[in-house]
């Protein structure tokens, strides 16, 4: 029973001072103008004001402060000359182009009991940002969630920054054959597409080679992802795609999804045009059939492939 008694001793005291903070006027002090000058800060002190009574609180008239006034005796007799047990302060600091406005609750002898800021793009925003950080200090919520249709800010409306990337397309001359009996060389044309990041480059790819006489062909079409560890003149890179894609082995064919493993060097990095060559071997998720019968045949592949 005793430490019950404690413990609700305990927390009367925690409550008290808040509930006595809660009730009697308030005065308003503009510590610092984050350099737009006394005219607009004695604005800003104005705009604060006005919010403070439309959230309920009884603001002093106190003439004596209404310019930029630091936070000393002075400040602690003019609440007690008319009474305030609550203390507002403004504080105005420059970032830049940017001011950030803080709003301080204290008590009259000054002891800070809460604050919330939020950065304005100039003292243009100052009667969107002020009304916003007064609602969010009273009623104690995030600042972030007084923002509505008509309130948000600069800051946070503005455009998200992103890491570049660039689109490069090109054409190529592609060669090799399948790794199986009775494949024969072959070669053909491939098509890339692909965004190109720092340390990645997202594919497309269309590509297919054959050869006339024997009747050999490979064909395929898919996206895909390359990494490349080097951000200098030249890099390797090495990555992996699924495809779907279509072989002929000596009268051997079939089609269907797989993925192509390949791996090479990008060459003109710093340059808008590139030159990739490239080594790639298919591999079938499928076996190609003929006469009822079937077996399971690879492709490897060089590629020299001009992008820009």
């Amino acid at each position: 029973m005793k430490t019950k008694l404690i413990m609700i001793a305990a927390i009367l005291m925690i409550l008290f001072p808040l509930a006595a903070f809660g009730q009697g006027r308030a005065i308003v002090v503009v510590e610092e103008d984050g350099g737009i000058g006394e005219p607009s800060a004695r604005t800003a002190r104005r705009i604060l004001i006005d919010e403070l009574r439309k959230q309920g609180i009884d603001v002093g008239d106190v003439p004596a402060l209404d310019r930029i006034h630091p936070l000393d005796d002075a400040v602690k007799q003019a609440a007690a000359h008319v009474g305030a047990g609550k203390v507002y302060v403004l504080r105005l600091s420059a970032l830049g182009q940017k001011i950030i406005v803080e709003i301080e609750a204290r008590t009259a002898a000054l002891e800070e009991v809460s604050s919330r800021r939020l950065p304005a793009a100039g003292p243009e925003e100052l009667d969107v940002i002020i009304p916003r950080v007064v609602e969010a200090l009273v009623k104690n919520r995030p600042v972030e969630h007084t923002a509505r249709i008509d309130s948000v800010s600069a800051q946070e409306g503005r455009k998200w920054e992103k890491l570049p990337g660039e689109f490069l397309w090109g054409f190529g001359i592609i060669m090799g054959g399948g790794l199986a009996e009775g494949a024969v060389f072959s070669y053909g044309l491939d098509f890339k597409a692909g965004y190109e990041m720092e340390h990645f480059r997202l594919n497309f790819e269309l590509g297919g080679m054959g050869n006339v006489d024997e009747g050999d062909a490979a064909f395929r079409t898919g996206v895909g992802i390359s990494y490349i560890p080097k951000t200098t003149f030249w890099s390797p890179y090495f990555g992996v795609s699924l495809d779907y894609m279509a072989i002929a082995v000596d009268e051997w064919d079939e089609g269907g999804v797989g993925t192509v493993v390949h791996g090479g060097v990008e060459f003109f990095r710093l340059h808008s045009a590139r030159m990739l060559v490239e080594l790639g071997l298919y591999v079938p998720f499928f076996e190609i059939s003929k006469n009822d019968n079937s077996r399971y045949a690879m492709v490897l592949t060089g590629t020299v492939t001009v992008l820009w």
